[in-house]
């Protein structure tokens, strides 16, 4: 071989050898730019923010309705221009049944559930869900033609409320649960003995039966607690930034934060049992029974002064909105018929598939 084409080849392998390492220097000035894992710094992490002051909700007139209804064991609920209620068949058997609310008036009679008290009705698409007092507070659902009845929860159970889809309620151990719409998946919130437990917005009001009977006020994300009575408290609602209830000594009270942190009665008649708190446009109206010698007497009075009215039959309320629904009773304690108050203040009486008047009222 030529001793030129060697100096040729030596050459051009020492030229590719250049390349090479002028290629692996530039490789490693640009890995040399890239910290080690270790020195990289950690994305600054968010602050948790800091829980708000436990107080009193301040709840819209409807919200206030809705807590309402749940103290009455609301056994009615109106949608979409259709009655769920607590009626009675021909035989006056308990049912759950539907009314079309046509007019306003209360038509075409359809049994949903027999063999049921119906309580704390809810609707969700198109199923309601209750506690039926006849079958021993089971927690049944049903749908709104009466198809697919369903027990989901044995019983006995009460407090039922709809939640974020899901059922909360008290157990029969006392203690504050909730389950899927299909009554899987029970867990427990609160493991106390409550009674009136009411959820909303991340906040359960109670009543601690282990505490005097006191409300307690608990949020769920912490646990903390607020004990907002000095005594017995029953029957609670939330209305117009205030709390109000029924002392263990008959009376009502009211708790304005505004005012202080103690409880301040108001100047009603005295009451057999607790009262019935009705939140309205107009305010809060109250309503109570009275013994007297021949019976129970009802009496209603405004927040802001008294009108009591005397009745020898009485009514109470088992739904609060647009549309009203009572049960008119007699003073032995029968019901006489049911009652439905339309938004421009008509009433329409009824009773299940008969006429009020047809035959002796039912034992209640």
């Amino acid at each position: 071989m030529k001793r030129s084409t060697v100096c040729l080849l030596l050459l051009s392998v020492l030229l590719a050898l250049l390349l090479g390492a002028c290629g692996r220097a530039e490789s490693a000035g640009t890995e040399a730019q890239i910290p080690a894992p270790a020195e990289m710094s950690e994305p600054a992490s968010t602050p948790e923010p800091t829980p708000q002051p436990l107080a009193i909700p301040e709840l819209s007139p409807a919200e206030s309705r809705q807590m309402a209804n749940f103290m009455f064991a609301n056994r009615s609920l109106v949608s979409d221009q259709w009655l769920y209620c607590f009626s009675f068949d021909e035989e006056y058997r308990p049912v759950l049944a539907r009314f079309h609310l046509k007019g306003g008036q209360p038509e075409d009679f359809r049994i949903l559930a027999e063999d049921c008290v119906p309580e704390y009705l809810c609707l969700h698409d198109r199923m309601l869900y209750y506690v039926n007092t006849a079958r021993g507070g089971a927690l049944e659902r049903v749908a709104v033609d009466g198809d697919s009845r369903e027990t989901l929860v044995d019983g006995p159970v009460d407090y039922l409320q709809l939640v974020d889809e899901t059922l909360r309620y008290r157990r029969s151990d006392g203690f504050y649960c909730f389950c899927e719409l299909d009554g899987s998946g029970e867990e427990t919130l609160i493991f106390r003995d409550c009674y009136y437990p009411y959820s909303c917005g991340g906040l359960v009001l109670y009543q601690d039966d282990l505490d005097n009977e006191r409300l307690h006020l608990r949020r769920l994300s912490d646990g903390k607690e607020l004990v907002l009575t000095e005594g017995a408290a029953y029957a609670p609602l939330f209305f117009d930034g205030c709390l109000y209830y029924t002392g263990g000594d008959g009376l009502v009270y009211r708790l304005d934060p505004a005012e202080g942190e103690t409880p301040e009665a108001l100047e009603l008649a005295e009451l057999t049992g607790a009262a019935e708190l009705l939140p309205g446009t107009h305010g809060l109206q109250i309503r109570g029974l009275r013994e007297v010698e021949n019976g129970l007497i009802q009496w209603t009075a405004s927040e802001t002064r008294v009108l009591r009215e005397e009745e020898r039959s009485y009514r109470l309320c088992d739904y609060l909105g647009d549309y009203r629904v009572e049960a008119l009773y007699q003073p032995d304690g029968r019901i006489l018929s049911f009652l439905l108050v339309t938004p421009d203040g008509t009433e329409h009486r009824y009773l299940g598939a008969v006429e009020p008047g047809e035959d002796p009222a039912p034992e209640n």
